[in-house]
């Protein structure tokens, strides 16, 4: 996803700096990702699909890498299971030899 990102902003037609034609964000999308993303790609553009001065479709790049870099540097949550067996709990809170 970070080769996609950097693709992103690589790219000739990128205005302002963050904004990319919707049609050229997808160019670079297919070619990158190998239509791995496709199945979550409308959700992705819900979160950064915005509309320039003429009406046209633009991607902005900043909340793209905002929700990649939630996506990367967020961590798992994962339930703790520590000590809930008994025989478990009596071993190690115990202090005999």
């Amino acid at each position: 996803m970070t080769s996609l990102k950097n693709a992103l902003y690589d790219s000739d037609k990128v205005v302002n700096r963050h904004m990319l034609p919707l049609d050229e964000y997808e160019s670079i999308r297919k070619y990158n990702t190998l239509h791995l993303i496709d199945p979550v790609n409308y959700l992705i553009l819900e979160e950064i699909k915005t509309f320039g001065q003429n009406g046209e479709e633009l991607v902005d790049l900043w909340k793209f890498t905002d929700l990649l870099d939630l996506y990367t540097l967020l961590p798992m949550k994962k339930e703790s299971e520590a000590n809930k067996s008994p025989d478990i709990y009596n071993i190690l809170s115990s202090n005999m030899l």
